[in-house]
């Protein structure tokens, strides 16, 4: 499975990349599977920010399954109170992208 993620930073920074699931580190593709299921993005990305947080990222996910049988899954979300678990997942995610694309240069 392949992941692509986007983040609009409340500050006007965009941050994009893709990683493949088999490349992650073993925690963090153990999280990603247990926390990313259809269900609990689903409900992540009905979330409602917070009105008052006039900074708030926003998420693109797009999930591409290794099947190519299968569909291709796309969530957006925005920062929120009731979604904070599968947020910190994906900044782990983006984290590793950045460290990846760091370690290229």
């Amino acid at each position: 499975m392949k992941l692509f993620l986007r983040i609009f930073t409340g500050q006007g920074i965009t941050l994009q990349g893709e990683i493949n699931l088999s490349d992650l580190p073993n925690d963090l593709a153990r999280q990603v599977q247990a926390t990313l299921t259809p269900e609990n993005l689903t409900a992540a990305a009905a979330a409602q920010p917070n009105p008052h947080m006039v900074d708030a990222s926003e998420y693109e996910l797009v999930i591409h399954p290794d099947d190519p049988n299968q569909t291709s899954q796309r969530y957006e979300l925005v920062d929120a109170d009731d979604n904070i678990d599968v947020l910190e997942v994906l900044d782990d995610i983006m984290h590793e992208i950045v460290r990846r694309k760091k370690g290229q240069s």
